[in-house]
């Protein structure tokens, strides 16, 4: 998806349609994963960001560097406003990607929360 400034209303509103599909998509992409319950788009368009809510509480927090940038995602131990100050970050990853739209970067996130939860699994294994 490319950015479009509203010079037009025709235009506007396809991009607005297309947002709207890229982010119902994004959220069935994540939902579907079966590791997240809540999902959470901000409004912020660059970088394109993302809040996911594991059943546990935990908050991971992803973001694409730039537009069309590798993903990096962020978990905290549990929901946060990032507003208000950064948590102790529980775990941290990128992955080199080309995110041009939320639907890219909620793949990507899915994959680091699928690394997320098997070190989980590994650490509290080894408890």
């Amino acid at each position: 998806m490319s950015w479009v400034l509203p010079g037009e209303n025709e235009n506007w509103e396809r991009f607005e349609r297309d947002l709207c599909t890229d982010r119902d998509k994004a959220y069935m992409i994540l939902l579907d994963s079966g590791f997240v319950e809540r999902v959470v788009f901000t409004d912020c368009m660059i970088p394109l960001q993302i809040d996911a809510i594991l059943p546990t509480g935990e908050k991971c927090y992803g973001r694409n560097s730039r537009v069309g940038g590798a993903v990096t995602m962020w978990v905290f131990e549990n929901e946060c406003d990032l507003s208000k100050g950064w948590p102790p970050v529980l775990f941290k990853a990128e992955r080199v990607s080309d995110a041009t739209d939320y639907q890219i970067l909620a793949a990507e996130m899915v994959i680091l929360i699928r690394c997320y939860l098997q070190q989980k699994k590994i650490t509290d294994a080894s408890l």
